[in-house]
């Protein structure tokens, strides 16, 4: 007697085609493969962009709002952008913005947004068609300031050992800037109460500063898991700021249809905790991420994550690849 195999339950890597089985489509990052989003990892060191043949568009769904980035690949060369990096994000630099910006963005729990455009783009210089040996990425990124019309740049390079084990390093320049001379607003005290006032029409309430932001990663992927650490220190002239960093650690497992992420987040910097309604000043405080995404027949990808703007909010992205 003879029965008839049971047919397999297709993976992640089927679903999604465009040389995803061999890389997982962000398994094809050189670093980052375990950052659930195009943002998180290409917008931090540019040669971390898949180069994977295709074409991508993400989402991230959040008060209404989407975080919208592209990203598109030959096989060698590979480029993305965003209408919002990932600056005050779970997977970003810690953001550059004043006491009262931050005061008045987390009584409303919202995301950090700034008025700028940001292009990436990679290219494999050699190893990257061979399955072991070393493997080099250098990238570029451009980052414009739309209300300045500034014009800032980067560049970080990745080098990674048989696929499994790199190492990268990336370095951009960008520029805060506020302008408040003749505006009305809302100052924010340490319990979140609001007082109107308004400005004079003086430079003194102009704000511009330059800041510099540097990055560290290692990465690990091996079979279904991949695992980053990654590193941000911000530095800046000015000597009312005294820099921020960043240390993160990101898990992923890929399962089937399944991408499930945990993540661990360690920030010195001068931002305050907004808790049971009360700012406080923490020099040191750490953060989880939990993350879920589950590929479609269809080319999509869905996914659910907590505290990816660091408010422990609940977050949607929706990723398609064609």
């Amino acid at each position: 007697m003879s029965c008839a195999s049971r047919p397999s339950v297709p993976d992640i890597c089927k679903v999604l085609k465009l040389d995803y089985c061999s890389s997982k489509r962000s398994m094809g990052r050189s670093a980052g493969a375990s950052l659930p989003t195009v943002n998180s990892a290409a917008f931090n060191n540019p040669a971390a962009i898949s180069l994977n043949r295709g074409f991508g568009l993400e989402s991230i769904h959040y008060q209404g709002k989407a975080q919208i980035g592209l990203v598109t690949g030959t096989g060698r060369v590979g480029a993305a952008i965003s209408n919002f990096p990932s600056d005050g994000t779970f997977f970003g630099n810690p953001a550059m913005e004043s006491i009262n910006d931050y005061r008045t963005r987390a009584t409303q729990f919202e995301k950090f947004e700034q008025e700028k455009l940001v292009l990436a783009g990679a290219i494999n210089v050699f190893g990257g068609k061979k399955k072991k040996g070393l493997q080099l990425d250098i990238g570029a990124i451009y980052r414009r300031q739309t209300e300045l019309a500034k014009d800032y740049w980067g560049g970080g390079y990745i080098i990674s050992f048989n696929k499994i084990i790199s190492f990268g390093q990336s370095i951009y320049h960008d520029v805060y800037y506020k302008d408040l001379s003749g505006s009305t607003y809302d100052i924010y005290d340490q319990y979140g109460n609001s007082t109107t006032v308004t400005n004079p029409i003086d430079p003194f309430y102009t704000t511009e500063t330059d800041f510099t932001v540097k990055s560290n990663v290692i990465g690990f992927k091996f079979s279904n898991v991949a695992i980053d650490y990654i590193h941000f220190s911000t530095e800046s002239d000015d000597t009312n700021f005294d820099g921020t960093q960043a240390d993160i650690y990101n898990i992923s497992y890929f399962y089937k249809y399944w991408i499930f992420s945990y993540g661990r987040r360690f920030e010195s910097s001068y931002r305050e905790i907004y808790q049971d309604e009360v700012f406080t000043y923490e020099k040191d405080k750490s953060n989880t991420f939990l993350g879920a995404q589950y590929a479609t027949k269809k080319g999509f990808l869905l996914g659910i994550f907590s505290n990816y703007y660091l408010y422990n909010e609940l977050s949607f992205g929706l990723t398609y690849f064609f």
